[in-house]
């Protein structure tokens, strides 16, 4: 009899009892196949069984008991049988039978079925990287944004601070004037800036601190500056972070996606993944550009571009634009992992744009470091000196740590690796990768970027239209103000009422998205990108 454990797709399926099998005159006993199992996901399924004696194992499977498919069959005898099928349909009923050969005879099972789940939906469309795979606020509360101010019913901070599943969408355009930092403290969040009319949300001298798990933000600018509230600390003032130290709850901050985020002129980082309990972030599509250098903080000059706290794992940088950054184009600190892929990184300052194995005092250092860094960009610019290097490792990297480069595209730069550290960390395969994700050739990297990354990159504030086109003539510098290069651009504020679809959270296509996503957030999401 089928039996179906806890919503887990695992079937016990029967014993296939010995029989006599006389063979010219000699009686032979079948094997005995028991305990047969199965488990599966979406596209493949693993098939286990016992035998009372060594056999091989085979398994034949199809739509109908009739199969049409055979797995290859394993020649080596064993009593404990695993075959994986692979490439299968969602959401689909097979049908199949084991067979085992021992070294006389051999066995067939009856005929028995399985159903593999329904497809995996991602955050949204395209979604890569680490924690791909959140809901985000999928099938939760739909909050609208009716105003600009800081607070308030109406307001953002107020949908961010909602509790239970959300998504936040936005019925009005122009800047918000922050007061404090916004802190996201509970999960399950979607923030879609593509659903504002043009030219879109800009937040204004504060940072978005995320402090919590499973949030998608997209199509929101962050342009901090030195005009900051007033009891705001400006050497820690970032412009967007995945926040594990100062999280709610003390669970960590992870299963974070922040894509087609514009963030600039930050008092310490523009963007940050920081704290010990930070896992499974992703910074996809992003411009992450002008770190304020010689402005408000403590420490002296300091325009940073994405930094990777210590013990930080599974960081995603995929596909974004680094431009005009002093420093951390990223930084992957001890401790940490993250691969860096498809990414523009344009006109640093020092010795070395990506670095790898920076110490964070305040941290506890718990792994070795490990990186991938493939098929990026890097173009030194007018303030990067001739003698600089794409990426260097740290003189302090722990022990163990390993990093893995290949097909980076270099630009007016010396050299591609430096090795500062007391042994070789560099490995012969990559000592982290994400699943299902393949770089694309770095010689189409800087048009793709360049076209694509940002907010709302159909509708580019003067700010990203400038940075783009700073790259494109490698031209610009890095600044200590916002007004070198004219402050804050004058946006627009525009109203648009939304129409909710009916049924909002339902799936009337069965694709594993609701109707508000289907219907609103993405094609939304589409035409601001111009897609």
């Amino acid at each position: 009899m089928l039996q179906k454990v806890l919503g887990v797709s695992l079937f016990v399926v029967g014993i296939v009892c010995a029989q006599s099998n006389p063979v010219f005159g000699v009686q032979k006993t079948k094997p005995i196949i028991s305990n047969v199992e199965v488990s599966v996901t979406s596209s493949d399924a693993t098939i286990n069984w016992i035998t009372n004696e060594p056999c091989t194992s085979k398994v034949q499977y199809g739509l109908t008991p009739t199969y049409g498919y055979t797995s290859s069959r394993s020649k080596t005898r064993l009593t404990d049988h695993s075959v994986q099928l692979l490439g299968l349909i969602p959401d689909t009923f097979y049908h199949f039978r084991v067979k085992s050969h021992s070294a006389s005879s051999r066995s067939k099972s009856g005929d028995f079925k399985f159903r593999t789940k329904p497809p995996v939906a991602k955050a949204f469309p395209g979604a890569v990287g680490f924690g791909a795979n959140t809901p985000g606020g999928r099938g939760g509360s739909i909050l609208k944004v009716t105003n600009l101010n800081d607070s308030g019913s109406g307001s953002l901070r107020a949908a961010i601070d909602a509790s239970g599943p959300r998504i936040i969408v936005f019925e009005i355009s122009g800047t918000i004037q922050m007061l404090s930092q916004l802190n996201v403290r509970n999960p399950y969040l979607t923030i879609a800036g593509q659903t504002a009319p043009s030219p879109g949300i800009t937040l204004r001298a504060g940072e978005l601190n995320i402090n919590t798990h499973d949030v998608i933000i997209q199509h929101i600018r962050i342009r901090v500056g030195d005009q900051v509230p007033p009891g705001t600390n400006p050497g820690g003032l970032d412009g967007i972070s995945a926040d594990g130290i100062n999280s709610y709850g003390g669970t960590g901050s992870y299963n974070v996606i922040m894509d087609h985020i514009s963030v600039s002129w930050a008092i310490d980082e523009n963007a940050s993944s920081w704290g010990d309990y930070v896992h499974d972030i992703t910074f996809s599509n992003c411009i992450i550009s002008e770190g304020l250098n010689n402005s408000l903080n403590p420490k002296g000059p300091h325009s940073m571009g994405l930094l990777v706290t210590p013990n930080a794992q599974h960081v995603a940088i995929i596909s974004n634009l680094l431009a005009h950054n002093a420093n951390r184009n990223p930084v992957i600190s001890n401790g940490g992992s993250a691969v860096i892929a498809n990414n523009v990184l344009y006109n640093w300052m020092g010795g070395k744009a990506t670095n790898i194995g920076n110490s964070v005092s305040t941290i506890p250092e718990r792994y070795a470091t490990m990186a991938y860094i493939s098929n990026n960009v890097y173009i030194g610019g007018p303030d990067t000196p001739a003698d600089t290097y794409a990426i260097s490792s740290s003189s302090v990297l722990n022990t163990g740590s390993k990093i893995y480069y290949e097909n980076n595209f270099l630009d007016h730069v010396f050299s591609e690796f430096r090795n500062l550290a007391p042994f070789n960390p560099l490995t012969n395969t990559p000592p982290i990768t994400i699943p299902g994700y393949t770089a694309a050739d770095p010689s189409t990297v800087e048009a793709s970027v360049l076209t694509n990354a940002g907010a709302r990159p159909a509708d580019r504030d003067a700010v990203d239209v400038r940075i783009v086109g700073e790259v494109s003539s490698r031209t610009g510098k890095i600044i200590d103000s916002q007004s070198d290069v004219g402050g804050w651009p004058a946006l627009n504020s525009n109203y648009r009422q939304l129409t909710i679809p009916g049924n909002p959270n339902g799936d009337d296509d069965g694709n594993g998205y609701t109707n508000i996503e289907d219907q609103l957030l993405f094609p939304m999401a589409k035409a601001v990108e111009g897609l």
